[in-house]
């Protein structure tokens, strides 16, 4: 199990803020159950569920992310400032928000990607 730092959301009055939270000692899996936590236009939060696996389903579907891969956009996650190509947009709230992570089996290394994991266990002394 991994340490992550978190950050809580600051609205103060200027501009917003990301500011260091309390470490949060839990990793999920994509296997899991999810809430939507993204700002739409209206500026509510989501609160639709999905599994980990269904990110882009449900970016797609229900936030009506269409376009090239190259395209910016915004994250909007609970606040998040961040903007990013599409491509990256899901990885980075699997990461970021969702805290999504591969763990060997056999080291407990972790890794935010399954193609990480995958490399990494071609070389893990423990399973070969």
């Amino acid at each position: 199990m991994s340490t992550h730092q978190s950050f809580n959301y600051i609205d103060n009055g200027y501009e917003p803020a990301f500011v260091p939270g309390p470490n949060v000692q839990e990793v999920h899996s994509a296997d899991e159950d999810f809430v939507c936590q993204r700002v739409g236009p209206t500026g509510m939060l989501c609160y639709h569920t999905f599994r980990g696996h269904d990110l882009s389903t449900h970016f797609l579907q229900v936030h009506n992310i269409h376009g090239s891969d190259d395209m910016l956009v915004h994250c909007a996650w609970n606040g998040c400032p961040r903007v990013l190509k599409k491509e990256s947009l899901f990885r980075h709230v699997r990461a970021a928000h969702l805290l999504i992570k591969y763990t060997c089996d056999t080291c407990n290394r972790s890794f935010t990607r399954q193609y990480g994991l995958n490399v990494h266990k071609r070389t893990c002394p423990g399973s070969q």
